[in-house]
């Protein structure tokens, strides 16, 4: 299951670079398809742009001219060496004006058409797309997506839906569940070690006494007193036994009876029971003993709750049994189950769970049981700061 889980996410992994693999290839043959008419325009393209360029070259020549005009002025003789007059200044200056003037209402257009000139080169430029290359490519990208979303899909068939969040919580409670058992069994075979001893220290002083019994009359007190202690002892024992068999029956009673009120195979599923090792069997409706390894995740998630909750009430003093998102492997028979189990204990019990773990539908079944709701909401994007708010 593990390995399985682990292809997976592998699976969703290879999944979203495809994704991006293939969106990304989707909008260059958009983009080629939307510049396709751009080839069948270079010839035209190309023809406007020289013809702005040789715009662009009288403006600069009429630049110039004004430039040499403003020096000649500066001066104090023409270029060709001869003095400047009063009336050839008047001359240059007025014609000076005149092509500041007209240069001065041509600006902004000339920057205009420098600008459009700049753009039809580069569009001149332009590189035609390789159509082939970019369909071959978007097409094998979307058979490779296919064939993962494929995997994909038959891997979560075969592990019925279950992340791997999912089953580590499963097993989690489980195996906390089993940890317990354990310590019982633990503290079981320490006192049965200590009764061995005691036992044996006692057999041995009851030999000593019994040979000095004949000695003196208190000698004979003593060893009847230690008879007397033995059969005290052995029947504490008996006594010890009867109460492990006892409560044994009553938690195999009360997990039983908790199963079959959340399953939704309770003709199936008839009893649990508590074997030699302290694991657990589920004894199904013809007697045989089932092994809860070969129950689905949601029946097994059923299980782990009969069997905490039966512990608990068995415990002498019901604690508080605090449940943390307990549905996330159950379908909905199971789910309204459970809820309509909690009632029924002799518990308070403390749910945590998410809008989606716990819908409405299923809320209102036990609202009437239900002394309070508290909202936990997160401050802002930090994990240690939250606000707890009373629902109404």
């Amino acid at each position: 299951m593990r390995d399985k889980l682990k292809d997976m996410n592998n699976l969703e992994s290879n999944k979203s670079r495809k994704q991006e693999d293939w969106s990304e290839a989707k909008k260059l043959v958009e983009k080629g398809l939307e510049q396709a008419p751009i080839p069948l325009l270079i010839e035209f393209v190309r023809g406007v742009a020289e013809d702005m360029q040789s715009t662009t070259l009288i403006t600069a020549r009429r630049s110039g001219s004004i430039s040499q005009l403003r020096e000649i002025l500066e001066s104090e003789a023409c270029v060709c060496g001869r003095c400047i007059d009063e009336s050839s200044r008047q001359y240059i200056l007025q014609e000076l004006q005149r092509l500041e003037m007209s240069g001065a209402n041509k600006t902004k257009d000339a920057l205009q058409q420098d600008d459009l000139r700049d753009r039809l080169v580069a569009l001149s430029r332009f590189q035609t797309p390789n159509f082939d290359s970019l369909l071959s490519r978007r097409d094998r990208l979307r058979e490779e997506l296919d064939q993962i979303e494929k995997a994909a899909d038959r891997l979560k068939k075969e592990t019925q839906g279950l992340n791997q969040e999912e089953a580590e919580d499963i097993w989690k409670k489980v195996s906390e569940a089993q940890q317990k058992v354990r310590e019982h069994q633990q503290k079981i075979d320490r006192l049965k070690g200590e009764s061995d001893v005691l036992l044996q220290q006692e057999n041995e002083l009851r030999r000593e006494m019994e040979k000095l019994a004949s000695c003196n009359e208190e000698t004979a007190n003593l060893a009847r007193q230690v008879t007397l202690a033995h059969g005290l002892h052995q029947a504490a024992k008996e006594l010890i036994e009867w109460r492990i068999t006892e409560r044994k029956k009553t938690i195999e009673e009360r997990t039983s009876q908790i199963l079959r009120s959340v399953t939704n195979k309770p003709q199936e599923y008839v009893g649990v029971e508590i074997r030699e090792d302290y694991t657990l069997g589920i004894k199904n409706a013809i007697g045989e003993i089932i092994n809860p390894e070969t129950l689905s995740a949601g029946e097994k998630e059923a299980l782990a709750f009969a069997f905490i909750a039966g512990l608990n009430l068995e415990s002498g003093t019901a604690a508080p049994l605090i449940m943390d998102t307990p549905f996330g492997h159950l379908d909905t028979g199971h789910q309204r189950n459970l809820i309509n189990a909690l009632p029924d204990l002799p518990s308070q019990v403390i749910v945590l769970a998410t809008d989606r773990d716990f819908p409405d539908y299923l809320l209102q079944g036990v609202r009437s049981h239900v002394t309070g709701i508290l909202k936990i909401k997160r401050l802002g994007a930090t994990e240690d700061a939250s606000t707890v708010e009373v629902a109404e």
